[in-house]
């Protein structure tokens, strides 16, 4: 699935301050290397791509008041790259995630089974819209403690583990500043009701899965033969209202399912490939 002058349009229109202002400092600084790596590509239009988000990340980077990072991260020997949604639409694939676009030979990547095209749609139970939510995962955890990926390759989701290799990252050329880099701060746990598994639906899932709002509760997995599963509740599937009560979160569903009467069937409705459905579920067990 490769991007090419009209895929890249898109994401050339998308590079502003703005965007940057919400990611962390190590978060940029790592990105700052992809849009290094593309100004040097020959491709006019990779080139242009590199060059808009070198010139967004920088305004970001100076407003924030960021420093360059010597701390060492982890690494899994991969290049990665955000799903494109127009291209995803064509190609029947999920509207949000990143591509595993190499894997280095030998690399931890390789090792856990990973493949060039597989789609990474959550990390340690959180959903992935885009790489930036790969890279924040990857450094708020401790240096080379495993990440349990969510793959989609093929039409079919897979549980993958990896175990990053702690390195120390080349730093870029972004101005140094006196203020000291804000870290990362800890992603929040996934939560499990009736076989499914749960996370929060972030501004950028929304944004890449054509979601009207930031809202619902975002089904990252499902156990076969589960409540969730005889209903047809499907992975990347977002919850968004249960017996005529919207959902706003995981906590509001969990909060619902606690006062169902056990064993009794109800209403959830679900967005899926910006579709509504709904479904008829159990949300308590006898």
């Amino acid at each position: 699935m490769g991007s090419g002058p009209d895929g890249l349009t898109p994401m050339i229109m998308r590079e502003n301050a703005a965007r940057w202002l919400k990611q962390d400092c190590a978060v940029m600084q790592l990105n700052h290397l992809t849009a290094e790596s593309n100004i040097a590509n020959p491709d006019p239009s990779i080139n242009l791509y590199g060059r808009s988000m070198d010139s967004a990340i920088r305004k970001a980077w100076s407003e924030k008041g960021c420093r360059p990072s010597y701390e060492p991260s982890s690494r899994i020997g991969a290049s990665i790259q955000s799903v494109d949604p127009q291209l995803a639409r064509t190609y029947g694939t999920p509207a949000g995630g990143t591509i595993i676009q190499k894997v280095l030979p030998g690399g931890a990547a390789q090792q856990a089974g990973l493949m060039p095209s597989d789609i990474v749609v959550a990390v340690n139970g959180q959903p992935v819209a885009e790489d930036n939510d790969y890279l924040a995962v990857l450094l708020a955890s401790p240096a080379g403690s495993p990440l349990d990926l969510k793959v989609w390759r093929g039409g079919i989701y897979r549980d993958i583990s990896v175990k990053p290799v702690p390195t120390v990252p080349q730093l870029s050329a972004l101005p140094v500043s006196s203020t000291p880099m804000v870290k990362a701060a800890p992603a929040p746990s996934s939560t499990s009701l009736q076989g499914m598994s749960l996370g929060a639906v972030t501004p950028s899932y929304a944004q890449a899965a054509g979601l009207p709002a930031a809202r619902g509760a975002w089904v990252i997995d499902t156990v076969k033969g589960s409540a969730a599963d005889v209903a047809g509740i499907k992975p990347l599937d977002v919850i968004v209202e249960v017996a005529g009560q919207e959902i706003d979160n995981t906590a509001d569903l969990v909060a619902i399912s606690g006062r169902m009467r056990a064993g009794y069937k109800t209403t959830v409705s679900l967005l899926r490939e910006q579709q509504r459905h709904d479904v008829q579920m159990v949300l308590k067990n006898e």
